[in-house]
């Protein structure tokens, strides 16, 4: 399993990037949807964690890229944005999303999606042997 994240803002690809690392989740990070596009023709991805509102090429363009060359089976698309109601959650769905994550995130949601997108049990938990808090923990 190898995760793409995309959003145009770094601090938003940091949780997602050290959970799935802690996790033992190979993952690459990306700041467009252009860059996306260009990393899954280049790349070998099983789950997308997708940002909505991108500029220039926005999360929802992206899937429809995707769709047409990839189907449920061969590429997850998790939507990933900070609000939506539950119209839009049903209506992303409908677009080719597998599922949605709203920011703000915790680990376990990330945890969660991915490992429901996957036959993988290595994201069954939360990576925390290493005694380290995960970002948006409070150290012990």
């Amino acid at each position: 399993m190898h995760v793409l994240i995309v959003d145009d803002v770094a601090a938003n690809r940091r949780l997602p990037e050290v959970v799935l690392r802690r996790a033992g989740i190979p993952v690459t990070s990306v700041d467009s949807g252009a860059a996306a596009l260009d990393a899954i023709a280049h790349g070998d991805f099983s789950v997308v964690l997708l940002d909505l509102n991108m500029p220039e090429m926005s999360g929802i363009d992206v899937c429809h890229s995707l769709r047409r060359q990839y189907s449920p089976d061969q590429l997850k698309l998790v939507a990933y944005t900070a609000f939506v109601t539950e119209e839009d959650r049903t209506h992303l769905l409908s677009l080719g999303f597998d599922d949605l994550l709203v920011k703000p995130v915790t680990p376990r949601a990330i945890l969660t999606a991915v490992g429901s997108m996957t036959d993988s049990d290595s994201v069954s938990v939360l990576p925390t042997a290493s005694g380290e808090p995960l970002p948006d923990q409070p150290p012990r």
